[in-house]
């Protein structure tokens, strides 16, 4: 299991800084470029970064709206170009919502660099199968599922939908809500990945364990 560690920099000084606070302990860090000033700067250091360093580590990177705790308050087009952007500097992978962003936005992000997720802060809906039938049209290097599990219910049919998921697929689990840490520690290895925080002051999602 990939171990994500998810950070929201104010700029790129402050990336350093958390990268270095990390020190290798994950697989891959999260970037919630929603929250950094200068995309632009912060991008330019980025490639430059990419090009001088050597590392293990793999860069994902997401533009959230307020909706789901981010900043973004642009067009899914918007929203689009920056995660290519992203690309373009030498990011491994951007996170896209399928319900967030329209197809031909979608289809504009090369599919090996595609984490196409599904996210429900409120519920643990019951067409998980049907969202996934629509996310397969865009063949994704990876899918993600994040939903809400506020019963004990809820988690055995998340856990029933991951048990029955294609094995073949790269695919992240995750739950939040008041069964979240239960859920994340009931998936374990039978996600691809799992997020965790730096610390409990970075705690991106209810349910989220920290590193």
């Amino acid at each position: 299991m990939k171990i994500i560690c998810p950070i929201r920099p104010k700029n790129f000084d402050d990336f350093l800084s958390l990268i270095k606070k990390i020190d290798n302990r994950a697989n891959i860090v999260e970037i919630w470029l929603d929250q950094v000033k200068d995309v632009d700067i912060f991008l330019e250091n980025f490639k430059k970064f990419k090009k001088q360093n050597t590392t293990s580590i793999k860069f994902l990177s997401v533009c959230k709206q307020p909706e789901e705790n981010g900043r973004f308050k642009g067009s899914d087009i918007d929203r689009i170009k920056i995660l290519n952007q992203f690309i373009d500097a030498s990011g491994d992978f951007v996170d896209v919502d399928i319900t967030r962003n329209s197809e031909s936005e979608i289809k504009k992000i090369t599919p090996e660099n595609l984490i196409l997720s599904f996210h429900d802060f409120e519920k643990m809906p019951k067409s998980l199968n049907d969202i996934f039938d629509k996310m397969k049209k865009h063949n994704p290097t990876i899918y993600k599922f994040a939903v809400t599990t506020e019963t004990k219910d809820d988690l055995k049919d998340f856990l029933n939908f991951i048990e029955d998921f294609p094995k073949e697929e790269k695919a992240i689990f995750t739950t939040m809500g008041k069964y979240g840490q239960l859920g994340r520690e009931e998936i374990g290895k039978n996600s691809w990945g799992q997020f965790f925080a730096l610390d409990k002051d970075s705690v991106t999602a209810s349910g989220q364990q920290t590193l």
